[in-house]
Protein backbone atom coordinates (compact mmCIF):
# COMPACT_ATOMS: atom_id res chain seq x y z
CA UNK A 1 0.00 0.00 0.00
CA UNK A 2 1.34 3.48 -0.89
CA UNK A 3 0.58 6.45 1.28
CA UNK A 4 2.59 9.45 2.55
CA UNK A 5 3.94 9.16 6.06
CA UNK A 6 4.47 12.04 8.47
CA UNK A 7 7.60 12.83 10.42
CA UNK A 8 8.92 15.74 12.49
CA UNK A 9 12.02 17.76 11.77
CA UNK A 10 13.50 19.65 14.74
CA UNK A 11 15.59 22.77 14.02
CA UNK A 12 17.62 24.02 16.98
CA UNK A 13 17.67 27.77 17.66
CA UNK A 14 21.40 28.22 18.22
CA UNK A 15 21.16 31.53 20.11
CA UNK A 16 18.54 30.40 22.64
CA UNK A 17 20.08 26.97 22.98
CA UNK A 18 23.61 28.25 23.62
CA UNK A 19 22.38 30.61 26.37
CA UNK A 20 20.81 27.65 28.16
CA UNK A 21 23.71 25.29 27.57
CA UNK A 22 21.78 22.96 25.25
CA UNK A 23 23.73 21.34 22.43
CA UNK A 24 22.62 19.29 19.45
CA UNK A 25 23.91 16.17 21.23
CA UNK A 26 21.87 16.89 24.38
CA UNK A 27 18.73 17.49 22.35
CA UNK A 28 19.30 14.43 20.19
CA UNK A 29 19.82 12.12 23.17
CA UNK A 30 16.74 13.43 24.99
CA UNK A 31 14.44 13.07 21.99
CA UNK A 32 15.89 9.72 20.94
CA UNK A 33 15.14 8.16 24.31
CA UNK A 34 11.53 9.33 24.13
CA UNK A 35 10.58 8.86 20.49
CA UNK A 36 12.71 6.04 19.07
CA UNK A 37 12.77 2.49 20.40
CA UNK A 38 13.54 3.94 23.81
CA UNK A 39 16.09 2.99 26.42
CA UNK A 40 16.35 -0.69 27.38
CA UNK A 41 16.11 -0.90 31.17
CA UNK A 42 15.59 -4.61 31.81
CA UNK A 43 13.88 -7.88 30.92
CA UNK A 44 10.64 -9.36 32.25
CA UNK A 45 10.67 -13.17 32.41
CA UNK A 46 7.63 -15.43 32.05
CA UNK A 47 9.13 -18.85 32.67
CA UNK A 48 11.82 -19.26 30.04
CA UNK A 49 10.41 -16.51 27.78
CA UNK A 50 11.85 -13.04 28.21
CA UNK A 51 10.36 -9.70 27.19
CA UNK A 52 12.62 -6.67 27.02
CA UNK A 53 11.50 -3.49 28.82
CA UNK A 54 12.10 -0.10 27.18
CA UNK A 55 11.70 3.35 28.68
CA UNK A 56 10.18 5.96 26.35
CA UNK A 57 7.53 8.65 26.21
CA UNK A 58 3.91 7.59 26.59
CA UNK A 59 3.18 9.58 23.41
CA UNK A 60 6.05 8.12 21.41
CA UNK A 61 3.80 6.29 18.93
CA UNK A 62 1.14 8.95 18.36
CA UNK A 63 2.56 12.33 19.37
CA UNK A 64 1.47 15.53 17.62
CA UNK A 65 3.76 18.48 16.87
CA UNK A 66 2.37 20.25 19.93
CA UNK A 67 3.32 17.26 22.08
CA UNK A 68 6.85 17.38 20.71
CA UNK A 69 7.17 21.14 21.29
CA UNK A 70 6.00 20.71 24.87
CA UNK A 71 8.66 18.14 25.68
CA UNK A 72 10.91 19.24 28.53
CA UNK A 73 14.65 19.31 27.86
CA UNK A 74 17.06 19.12 30.83
CA UNK A 75 19.45 22.07 31.34
CA UNK A 76 22.09 22.90 33.93
CA UNK A 77 23.07 19.25 34.27
CA UNK A 78 19.48 18.21 34.90
CA UNK A 79 18.80 20.76 37.66
CA UNK A 80 16.23 22.56 35.53
CA UNK A 81 14.09 21.98 32.46
CA UNK A 82 12.82 24.04 29.54
CA UNK A 83 10.24 23.27 26.93
CA UNK A 84 11.51 22.35 23.50
CA UNK A 85 9.60 25.27 21.92
CA UNK A 86 11.92 27.67 23.75
CA UNK A 87 15.06 26.41 22.04
CA UNK A 88 13.89 24.77 18.80
CA UNK A 89 11.20 24.63 16.12
CA UNK A 90 9.38 21.45 15.12
CA UNK A 91 8.22 21.21 11.52
CA UNK A 92 6.15 18.45 9.86
CA UNK A 93 7.97 16.50 7.20
CA UNK A 94 6.25 14.22 4.72
CA UNK A 95 7.96 11.35 2.96
CA UNK A 96 6.81 8.43 0.86
CA UNK A 97 5.92 5.22 2.65
CA UNK A 98 7.34 1.87 1.61
CA UNK A 99 5.44 -0.02 -1.08
CA UNK A 100 5.26 -3.69 -0.09
CA UNK A 101 4.50 -6.42 -2.61
CA UNK A 102 3.76 -10.11 -2.39
CA UNK A 103 3.73 -12.15 -5.57
CA UNK A 104 3.76 -8.85 -7.47
CA UNK A 105 0.64 -7.51 -5.73
CA UNK A 106 0.65 -4.46 -3.44
CA UNK A 107 -0.14 -5.34 0.14
CA UNK A 108 -0.43 -3.92 3.64
CA UNK A 109 0.20 -5.98 6.78
CA UNK A 110 -1.73 -5.68 10.05
CA UNK A 111 0.01 -7.46 12.92
CA UNK A 112 -0.89 -8.33 16.51
CA UNK A 113 0.48 -10.50 19.31
CA UNK A 114 -1.58 -13.11 21.18
CA UNK A 115 -1.43 -12.94 24.97
CA UNK A 116 0.20 -15.74 26.95
CA UNK A 117 -1.87 -18.90 27.36
CA UNK A 118 -4.06 -18.29 24.32
CA UNK A 119 -4.20 -20.63 21.33
CA UNK A 120 -3.12 -18.73 18.23
CA UNK A 121 -5.27 -20.77 15.85
CA UNK A 122 -8.41 -20.43 17.98
CA UNK A 123 -7.95 -16.66 18.34
CA UNK A 124 -7.32 -16.35 14.60
CA UNK A 125 -10.48 -18.31 13.80
CA UNK A 126 -12.61 -16.04 15.99
CA UNK A 127 -11.00 -12.97 14.46
CA UNK A 128 -11.57 -14.34 10.96
CA UNK A 129 -15.28 -14.75 11.71
CA UNK A 130 -15.41 -10.99 12.26
CA UNK A 131 -13.21 -10.14 9.28
CA UNK A 132 -15.35 -12.01 6.75
CA UNK A 133 -18.24 -9.71 7.66
CA UNK A 134 -16.29 -6.63 6.59
CA UNK A 135 -17.31 -5.00 3.34
CA UNK A 136 -14.11 -4.45 1.43
CA UNK A 137 -13.75 -2.93 -2.06
CA UNK A 138 -13.69 -5.46 -4.88
CA UNK A 139 -10.02 -4.79 -5.63
CA UNK A 140 -9.02 -5.52 -2.01
CA UNK A 141 -8.49 -9.10 -0.87
CA UNK A 142 -7.95 -10.29 2.69
CA UNK A 143 -5.68 -13.22 3.56
CA UNK A 144 -4.37 -14.58 6.86
CA UNK A 145 -0.69 -15.00 7.62
CA UNK A 146 1.34 -15.74 10.72
CA UNK A 147 1.11 -19.17 12.33
CA UNK A 148 -2.34 -19.77 10.82
CA UNK A 149 -1.09 -19.06 7.33
CA UNK A 150 2.13 -21.02 7.92
CA UNK A 151 0.16 -24.08 9.03
CA UNK A 152 -2.07 -23.88 5.94
CA UNK A 153 0.96 -23.52 3.71
CA UNK A 154 2.78 -26.38 5.41
CA UNK A 155 -0.26 -28.70 5.51
CA UNK A 156 0.35 -30.29 2.05
CA UNK A 157 3.94 -31.03 3.03
CA UNK A 158 2.81 -32.48 6.36
CA UNK A 159 0.25 -34.72 4.66
CA UNK A 160 2.90 -35.82 2.17
CA UNK A 161 5.16 -36.70 5.10
CA UNK A 162 2.29 -38.61 6.72
CA UNK A 163 1.80 -40.66 3.55
CA UNK A 164 5.54 -41.25 3.33
CA UNK A 165 5.50 -42.50 6.94
CA UNK A 166 2.74 -44.98 6.12
CA UNK A 167 4.69 -46.25 3.08
CA UNK A 168 7.84 -46.68 5.19
CA UNK A 169 5.86 -48.55 7.87
CA UNK A 170 4.42 -50.82 5.18
CA UNK A 171 7.84 -51.81 3.83
CA UNK A 172 9.24 -52.35 7.33
CA UNK A 173 6.34 -54.70 8.09
CA UNK A 174 6.81 -56.42 4.74
CA UNK A 175 10.47 -57.01 5.55
CA UNK A 176 9.63 -58.27 9.04
CA UNK A 177 6.74 -60.64 8.28
CA UNK A 178 7.96 -61.75 4.82
CA UNK A 179 4.40 -61.76 3.44
CA UNK A 180 1.87 -59.25 2.11
CA UNK A 181 -1.04 -60.22 4.37
CA UNK A 182 0.33 -58.88 7.63
CA UNK A 183 1.41 -55.44 6.30
CA UNK A 184 -2.01 -55.00 4.66
CA UNK A 185 -3.68 -56.01 7.92
CA UNK A 186 -1.65 -53.48 9.88
CA UNK A 187 -2.44 -50.72 7.38
CA UNK A 188 -6.13 -51.50 7.81
CA UNK A 189 -5.68 -50.96 11.55
CA UNK A 190 -4.04 -47.53 11.21
CA UNK A 191 -7.39 -45.65 10.88
CA UNK A 192 -8.02 -46.63 14.51
CA UNK A 193 -5.57 -43.83 15.35
CA UNK A 194 -8.06 -41.26 14.08
CA UNK A 195 -10.60 -42.22 16.75
CA UNK A 196 -7.97 -41.82 19.46
CA UNK A 197 -6.96 -38.48 17.94
CA UNK A 198 -10.57 -37.28 17.99
CA UNK A 199 -10.96 -38.24 21.67
CA UNK A 200 -7.74 -36.48 22.67
CA UNK A 201 -8.55 -33.30 20.77
CA UNK A 202 -12.12 -33.24 22.13
CA UNK A 203 -11.20 -33.79 25.79
CA UNK A 204 -8.48 -31.14 25.84
CA UNK A 205 -10.24 -28.63 23.59
CA UNK A 206 -7.20 -28.49 21.33
CA UNK A 207 -7.27 -27.64 17.65
CA UNK A 208 -5.96 -29.49 14.64
CA UNK A 209 -2.49 -28.20 13.87
CA UNK A 210 0.91 -29.30 12.67
CA UNK A 211 1.78 -30.83 16.04
CA UNK A 212 -1.51 -32.76 15.99
CA UNK A 213 -0.38 -34.45 12.78
CA UNK A 214 2.96 -35.24 14.42
CA UNK A 215 1.00 -36.83 17.27
CA UNK A 216 -0.92 -38.97 14.78
CA UNK A 217 2.36 -40.19 13.27
CA UNK A 218 3.62 -41.09 16.76
CA UNK A 219 0.34 -42.84 17.55
CA UNK A 220 0.60 -44.88 14.35
CA UNK A 221 4.05 -46.01 15.46
CA UNK A 222 2.69 -47.08 18.85
CA UNK A 223 -0.18 -48.99 17.22
CA UNK A 224 2.16 -50.77 14.81
CA UNK A 225 4.53 -51.69 17.65
CA UNK A 226 1.69 -53.19 19.71
CA UNK A 227 0.37 -54.97 16.61
CA UNK A 228 3.76 -56.54 15.97
CA UNK A 229 3.94 -57.74 19.60
CA UNK A 230 0.47 -59.30 19.27
CA UNK A 231 0.68 -60.84 15.81
CA UNK A 232 4.31 -61.95 16.00
CA UNK A 233 3.56 -64.00 19.09
CA UNK A 234 0.38 -65.40 17.48
CA UNK A 235 2.46 -66.68 14.56
CA UNK A 236 5.06 -68.12 16.94
CA UNK A 237 2.65 -70.10 19.12
CA UNK A 238 0.68 -71.22 16.08
CA UNK A 239 3.79 -72.83 14.64
CA UNK A 240 5.04 -74.30 17.92
CA UNK A 241 1.76 -75.47 19.44
CA UNK A 242 -0.05 -76.27 16.16
CA UNK A 243 -3.06 -74.12 17.02
CA UNK A 244 -5.69 -72.77 14.67
CA UNK A 245 -5.63 -69.15 13.55
CA UNK A 246 -8.44 -68.22 15.93
CA UNK A 247 -6.91 -70.00 18.92
CA UNK A 248 -3.43 -68.65 18.28
CA UNK A 249 -4.52 -65.02 18.18
CA UNK A 250 -6.77 -65.56 21.19
CA UNK A 251 -3.90 -67.00 23.24
CA UNK A 252 -1.58 -64.27 22.01
CA UNK A 253 -4.07 -61.61 23.18
CA UNK A 254 -4.10 -63.16 26.65
CA UNK A 255 -0.36 -63.74 27.02
CA UNK A 256 0.95 -60.57 25.38
CA UNK A 257 -1.58 -58.11 26.75
CA UNK A 258 0.59 -57.33 29.79
CA UNK A 259 3.65 -56.10 27.82
CA UNK A 260 1.32 -54.25 25.44
CA UNK A 261 -0.40 -52.51 28.35
CA UNK A 262 2.87 -51.63 30.08
CA UNK A 263 4.53 -50.17 26.98
CA UNK A 264 1.38 -48.29 25.96
CA UNK A 265 0.80 -46.82 29.42
CA UNK A 266 4.46 -45.82 29.59
CA UNK A 267 4.07 -43.91 26.31
CA UNK A 268 0.79 -42.37 27.49
CA UNK A 269 2.08 -41.29 30.90
CA UNK A 270 5.35 -39.99 29.46
CA UNK A 271 3.64 -37.06 27.71
CA UNK A 272 1.58 -35.93 30.74
CA UNK A 273 4.08 -33.16 31.67
CA UNK A 274 3.77 -31.86 28.12
CA UNK A 275 -0.03 -32.10 28.38
CA UNK A 276 -0.17 -30.24 31.70
CA UNK A 277 2.16 -27.48 30.48
CA UNK A 278 -0.73 -25.89 28.58
CA UNK A 279 1.53 -25.01 25.67
CA UNK A 280 -0.55 -24.08 22.59
CA UNK A 281 2.14 -25.70 20.46
CA UNK A 282 2.74 -29.04 22.18
CA UNK A 283 -0.52 -29.72 24.04
CA UNK A 284 -2.34 -31.02 20.91
CA UNK A 285 0.45 -33.51 20.23
CA UNK A 286 0.51 -34.66 23.87
CA UNK A 287 -3.30 -35.03 23.89
CA UNK A 288 -3.24 -37.23 20.79
CA UNK A 289 -0.53 -39.51 22.20
CA UNK A 290 -1.90 -39.67 25.76
CA UNK A 291 -5.57 -40.32 25.08
CA UNK A 292 -5.08 -41.89 21.66
CA UNK A 293 -2.85 -44.62 23.10
CA UNK A 294 -5.48 -45.57 25.66
CA UNK A 295 -8.27 -45.64 23.08
CA UNK A 296 -6.28 -47.74 20.62
CA UNK A 297 -5.72 -50.32 23.37
CA UNK A 298 -9.42 -51.16 23.10
CA UNK A 299 -9.03 -51.87 19.39
CA UNK A 300 -5.87 -53.91 19.98
CA UNK A 301 -7.74 -56.09 22.48
CA UNK A 302 -10.97 -56.51 20.49
CA UNK A 303 -10.98 -55.54 16.82
CA UNK A 304 -7.43 -56.41 15.75
CA UNK A 305 -7.60 -60.10 16.80
CA UNK A 306 -10.87 -60.44 14.87
CA UNK A 307 -9.31 -58.87 11.77
CA UNK A 308 -6.34 -61.20 12.13
CA UNK A 309 -8.64 -64.24 12.20
CA UNK A 310 -10.46 -62.94 9.08
CA UNK A 311 -7.38 -62.01 7.05
CA UNK A 312 -5.09 -64.93 7.91
CA UNK A 313 -6.50 -68.17 6.54
CA UNK A 314 -3.44 -70.38 6.53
Amino acid sequence: MYEPMAGVKIELNEDNASRMGITNKTLEESMMLRYSNGLEVGTSWDGKYGTKIFLKSSKADYASIEDVLNEEIPVSYGLNKVKLRQVADALPVWHDGQINHRNGIRMATVMAEVTSGKNVIEVTKRMNEQLVRMRLPKEVKLSLGGKYGDDDGALPEILASLIASIVIIFFILLWHFKNIQMPVLMLCCLPFCLMGTAVGVFLTGSSLSMTTVLGIVSLMGILVRDGIILFDYAIEIRQKEKLSVEMSVSESSKRRMRPILLTSFAASMGVIPMLLSGSPLWTPMAAVICFGTIVTLLYIRTVMPVLYAIFIKN
